[in-house]
């Protein structure tokens, strides 16, 4: 059975260790540690963290996702666009 991603946190613990999480973003190392204290990682990181998870755990992470995460995080339940939001 492949493992729910539903919050930022789901998503972060993938990486077991904020070393591999900071080698892989191409962050420092105290960044990545403080995503993971947080469990909430910026949407300025987004892509990277895509890429990253697709590279390292051959997982697909959406836009959607990472918005749905977000909201839970700020207790909204509306996904919005960040795609439309990045291009303005």
């Amino acid at each position: 059975m492949k493992q729910q991603l539903v919050t930022h946190a789901d998503i972060l613990a993938l990486w077991s260790r904020a070393s591999d999480l900071a080698t892989d973003l191409n962050v420092p190392y105290g960044r990545a540690h403080k995503w993971k204290q947080r469990k909430f990682i910026a949407p300025a990181y987004w892509d990277d963290l895509i890429v990253a998870a697709s590279q390292r755990f051959d997982i697909l992470l959406t836009y959607q996702q990472l918005q749905r995460g977000l909201n839970l995080v700020r207790g909204r339940k509306k996904v919005v666009d960040v795609v439309k939001k990045r291009a303005a």
